[in-house]
């Protein structure tokens, strides 16, 4: 029998009724990641995952659907009365086969295989209430993911620190950010 948060996110994505809060009421992480699975099994394929290792708690992970990854530019049709938040972020992809995890220099060959990429994040909701949900509810939605729009990748990245970042965002006329943003978290 198939999960009714299942079909409730599916029909928000759709336009029907986003969840309410009491929907995310006793979620545990098992609930979150087999909702997650089966999401994915009707909208997939998978692209990437939204990542985040808060300090003293567990993972944040959350996956993003191949269809909603852009390359820049891009234009990404939202209805206009949908209030919707950007993230500018970086984004690492995997280019290379994982290294052996015993491997003596297995970090060196990690970073080796990885580039690093601007990526310009639309956060839209199946939630009624996404600024006001919890955690598991918003892990439960894709983390809030609506789509990203990726940047020119960055082989020789390692000397970069990702911890800092000089970004500009411009919206019409109005200048809303331009020079160094720290990245909330720090290094993720």
């Amino acid at each position: 029998m198939s999960d009714p948060l299942v079909t409730q996110l599916l029909a928000a994505r759709q336009g029907g009724e986003r969840l309410p809060g009491t929907a995310g009421d006793g979620l545990t992480r098992e609930r979150i990641f087999a909702v997650q699975e089966a999401v994915v099994a009707r909208l997939g394929p998978v692209g990437g995952f939204k990542v985040a290792c808060p300090p003293g708690a567990a993972i944040i992970i959350a996956p993003i659907m191949a269809r909603d990854i852009y390359p820049s530019p891009a234009v990404i049709d939202v209805p206009a009365a949908e209030e919707v938040g950007v993230e500018l972020e970086y984004a690492f992809r995997l280019i290379a086969p994982v290294p052996d995890i015993g491997a003596s220099d297995f970090e060196a060959q990690l970073r080796g295989a990885i580039e690093l990429l601007p990526a310009f994040e639309l956060v839209r909701s199946r939630l009624a209430d996404p600024k006001g949900a919890g955690a598991a509810l918003k892990m439960l939605d894709n983390q809030l993911n609506g789509a990203v729009v990726l940047g020119a990748p960055c082989r020789d990245w390692q000397q970069i620190d990702v911890t800092r970042a000089n970004a500009g965002l411009i919206l019409g006329d109005d200048i809303v950010l331009d020079g160094a943003a720290r990245v909330p978290g720090g290094d993720a």
